[in-house]
C-alpha cells in the first residue's frame, strides 16, 4: 500500500513564525484553495496559515497554551 497525505493539521502558539518557516526555509506556497472566508466558516479560532509544496498541504493554527 502506497501512502498519500493529503493534509497536516499543526498547532503553534505563534502561527507568522511558522508560516514565515515553511514558507521562506521549506519553499511552501500559500495554498490557493483555502481562503479566508472558508477558515471563518470551519471555525477556526485564531490565527491559520496554509500552505503547499503541490501535494501535500499544512494547515498551521494558533493553539492557545494559557
Amino acid at each position: 500500500m502506497k501512502l498519500k497525505l493529503h493534509h497536516v493539521n499543526l498547532s503553534s502558539t505563534n502561527v507568522p513564525a511558522m508560516d514565515e518557516f515553511y514558507r521562506n526555509v521549506l519553499g511552501m506556497e500559500p495554498e490557493p484553495s483555502l481562503k479566508a472566508s472558508r477558515v471563518v466558516e470551519q471555525g477556526y479560532g485564531g490565527n491559520v496559515a496554509f500552505v503547499t509544496d503541490g501535494t501535500t498541504q499544512v494547515h498551521l493554527a494558533e493553539k492557545d497554551l494559557g
